[in-house]
């Protein structure tokens, strides 16, 4: 039997985005700056710190990276910075 949509954990998750504050403690325990993070995501370093004060919402490929880099620190980094690069 199917679990019904409102019940499977992937979407709870995603409904309930990260805390500023989480992600910046993750980021932190990554060992990643702001202007780090902000180059894979292809943004400012303002626009994270924007993220971690709450002033703008933290978007959802943001929100897997952090459940990723949470898990698997060092190997989600590597994979992140080979995306960034041109």
């Amino acid at each position: 039997m199917p679990i019904p949509s409102d019940e499977r954990p992937i979407d709870r998750f995603v409904d309930r985005l990260p805390q500023p504050r989480v992600f910046k403690f993750v980021r932190k325990k990554a060992g990643l700056r702001a202007n780090e993070v902000a180059e894979m995501f292809g943004v400012r370093k303002e626009t994270v710190s924007r993220w971690e004060r709450d002033e703008v919402p933290i978007p959802r490929t943001a929100a897997y990276a952090l459940g990723a880099l949470f898990e698997h620190p060092k190997l989600t980094r590597q994979r992140l910075e080979a995306f960034a690069q041109p």
